[in-house]
């Protein structure tokens, strides 16, 4: 079954195969199949570098490098997506779309520095999305989408701050995530992606107020609450 999708006839097929797969050695497959995947992954790659002027095919690229474990290249092709998209929110300001992709491309690399361990140039990272996309919903409060998003940053932000020992700072991105997220909810009960997200983030003030190395910051009561 995954050869028949690694050599399926349809690219589009393929190349979600590539995605899926980024992470996954191929020297643990069997023979033909390893060389298979590696061909694809070469296909894969070689697709995106065509458009690599496009932000999108960047960021697609940093994903795989990401997740097949090469770090330096995925920075490298985060930094080229921020480029492009800066460069575009800069010639297109008014196209929310543009001003969305950049937030999205400011919280990849911050993602990515903080598995490097560079936590105070993610942190930076971190805040230039927020930054972006609080701008952003400010003009166009009616998007859910970029309500999502922003919440999305406060949680990776309270993540990031709570490992650096900023477990103030962490308890307030938390709960400023949780506001807009108990928000989509509560508006939008059929989308699961947002009461999966919102539990996510009050597991995360959770675990903070259950288990913060600092006594003055833990409260079980409330956690057991969350």
């Amino acid at each position: 079954m995954l050869r028949d999708l690694i050599t399926d006839p349809d690219k589009s097929v393929r190349m979600a195969v590539a995605r899926q797969l980024s992470q996954f050695p191929a020297d643990q497959l069997p023979g033909s199949s390893a060389t298979e995947l590696q061909a694809l992954f070469r296909e894969y790659l070689a697709s995106m570098k065509f458009n690599a002027d496009m932000p999108e095919e960047q960021m697609n690229l940093g994903l795989f490098y990401s997740a097949s474990g090469n770090p330096p290249e995925a920075e490298k092709a985060y930094r080229e997506a921020l480029r492009i998209s800066k460069q575009m929110v800069d010639e297109v300001p008014d196209k929310p779309e543009y001003q969305h992709d950049l937030a999205t491309n400011h919280g990849n690399l911050a993602r990515l520095l903080a598995m490097t361990g560079r936590s105070q140039e993610a942190e930076d990272a971190y805040r230039e999305g927020l930054d972006v996309q609080e701008q952003l919903v400010a003009e166009c409060p009616g998007v859910p989408e970029y309500q999502d998003r922003l919440a999305g940053l406060h949680t990776r932000l309270g993540r990031l701050l709570y490992t650096t020992g900023r477990f103030a700072d962490a308890q307030k991105a938390f709960r400023k995530a949780i506001d807009s997220q108990e928000q989509l909810a509560a508006e939008y009960p059929e989308v699961l992606r947002y009461r999966r997200s919102l539990t996510e983030t009050l597991n995360g003030l959770a675990s903070l107020l259950a288990t913060c190395p600092d006594t003055q910051f833990r409260d079980a009561r409330q956690a057991a609450q969350l």
